[in-house]
């Protein structure tokens, strides 16, 4: 489980801007489609697969402290030479690289960030934010097939099917919650049917993440 941490902390520390929390990062582990993800048949755990050797993401070694300035440092280049090639239509560059800069931090994650209630007050938090730019919050498109939640089974860790199952639990509830809110998108197009965050989209969504919880529990005896 170590192993899962020390990925989880460079994941959020090397792409804070796509994965600012660990549910988003479960979002792209466990719902996403062509992340270069993929649920190995034999043992039921996740490895990275586009690599010649895979790469299973709870075998991670813990960073040194060199390892993580390195990273860093990196990190820092990314975002100097992104500045530069698009200076001419950036104002304030010097000042746009420090703030960005700043973001890149060392990260220790626990086990109390994957838990359901963690990983649903973060899906609150995160909706509050979203609304004010009158967005709404919710999971990547779920496809049975592609997604990697769909692939967990009786071989993967137990800690990987809890954390899983705690992912679903916190999304099922805070989408339970919108949907007896009515606080989807409500479509006043005649060309569109139906629509990310809608209430026939929510509805499908939270109840393909329910038969997931209901699978994943039979899976763990609780």
């Amino acid at each position: 489980m170590q192993g899962f941490f020390n990925y989880v902390n460079r994941q959020l520390c090397e792409y804070q801007s796509i994965f600012p929390d660990t549910v988003q990062l479960l979002d792209h582990i466990l719902f996403t489609n062509g992340t270069g993800l993929h649920v190995d048949i034999n043992t039921g755990m996740i490895y990275e697969g586009y690599s010649n050797k895979p790469r299973f993401i709870h075998e991670y070694p813990k960073m040194s402290s060199s390892a993580w300035e390195k990273l860093i440092e990196q990190c820092h280049d990314k975002e100097r030479n992104f500045a530069e090639r698009y200076k001419d239509i950036m104002p304030e560059t010097e000042e746009y690289v420090a703030e960005q800069c700043a973001k890149y931090k060392q990260v220790s994650v626990d086990a109390s960030m994957f838990s359901e209630e963690y990983l649903y007050n973060t899906l609150l938090d995160t909706a509050q934010a979203r609304a004010k730019d009158g967005d709404f919050l919710r999971p990547y498109p779920l496809t049975p097939g592609y997604a990697n939640i769909f692939d967990l089974e009786e071989n993967t860790h137990e800690w990987l099917l809890e954390i899983a199952l705690n992912n679903c639990k916190a999304w099922e509830r805070f989408l339970t919650e919108e949907i007896n809110s009515n606080n989807v998108w409500i479509n006043t197009r005649s060309d569109v049917q139906s629509d990310y965050a809608d209430i026939q989209w929510t509805t499908k969504h939270r109840d393909m993440i329910a038969g997931e919880m209901l699978r994943l529990t039979k899976l763990l005896n609780v």
